[in-house]
């Protein structure tokens, strides 16, 4: 039911989908990373892209932070895996500006969007 197209910024969305998808692979030493596309059951004419991935899991002090600047929660993973920390707030921030949302689920599906940037 997904249409073939749909307007907005090409660009953007898939610097978003970059850094998420990047992140979900990053994270997850064995298993999977799944992108799901459907259309969103709350809001007409809106997409629902979910990224989840069999990774190593994220505390729950870390995500309340995954969406803050600089932040990477354990010191030990800028170590690991490098990065700036930033690559989810500026997702959260584009996805705001195109007129949409960017959040978390554990799975627990407890859903942290609104905290952070």
């Amino acid at each position: 039911d997904v249409p073939m197209r749909i307007n907005g910024d090409a660009l953007r969305l898939k610097q978003v989908l970059t850094n998420i998808v990047g992140n979900a692979i990053k994270f997850t030493d064995s298993g999977d990373v799944v992108v799901r596309v459907s259309l969103d059951d709350h809001r007409d004419n809106y997409l629902m892209i979910s990224v989840q991935d069999s990774g190593k899991g994220i505390s729950l002090a870390d995500q309340k932070m995954l969406f803050q600047s600089f932040s990477q929660g354990d010191p030990s993973i800028t170590r690991q895996y490098g990065g700036t920390g930033l690559g989810l707030v500026i997702s959260k921030q584009l996805t705001r500006l195109m007129g949409g949302d960017i959040g978390f689920h554990d799975n627990a599906q407890e859903n942290i969007a609104n905290q952070g940037a």
